[in-house]
């Protein structure tokens, strides 16, 4: 019975310290999907850039404003801008995807012309990650970069796909408890 509980305080400390160390993680798609420190944000909705105009997928940022500028993202082997995130500084992200000559896919909230780029500061970054699940990963602007904040967010940008479930690890740790109980008896 000692050992049980020393194992649970363990994974519980475990699970305690890994949801911590990304506190600061802010993960969205270009389906409206939006996690703030691994839980659910609030959804994406359609509304104009301030900047151009132009109607697209708006994120609400966890309670600061964000530094103005766009990041860029880039398509695989083309150097062609694919999506570009905009931080007006007013608080809210504009998530642009580029939806090619076929159209909009259905669902993609995101797809529709790029806006034009140089209206403010902006830096550019290739996609990674195989088709249908690429993006920019772990992008962390400090506070005073494109996007950033006194909370100093860290983003994941989701291009192609969706917000992954939470990890397996996590849900690991919160198993192992239950499954060494069950042995015990």
């Amino acid at each position: 019975m000692k050992r049980f509980a020393v194992c649970s305080l363990i994974l519980a400390l475990f699970a305690g310290v890994c949801t911590s160390a990304h506190a600061q993680l802010i993960r969205v798609d270009e389906l409206g999907n939006m996690t703030v420190a691994g839980g659910p944000g609030p959804a994406g909705f359609i509304s104009p850039d301030p900047v151009s105009g132009f109607p697209t997928l708006t994120y609400l940022l966890p309670g600061f404003a964000g530094v103005p500028g766009d990041v860029v993202l880039l398509e695989p082997g083309n150097s062609q801008p694919s999506d570009i995130i905009r931080f007006p500084g007013n608080g809210r992200m504009y998530f642009f995807s580029d939806q090619g000559s076929e159209g909009p896919e259905p669902g993609v909230l995101a797809d529709g012309p790029l806006p034009p780029i140089g209206a403010l500061p902006s830096v550019v970054f290739p996609e990674v990650g195989p088709e249908g699940s690429n993006g920019l990963f772990g992008y962390a602007p400090g506070v005073g970069g494109i996007g950033g904040g006194p909370t100093l967010p860290v983003y994941d940008f989701i291009s192609d796909g969706t917000i992954p479930e939470p990890s397996t690890a996590l849900l690991l740790c919160c198993a192992v408890p239950l499954i060494l109980n069950r042995r015990r008896r």
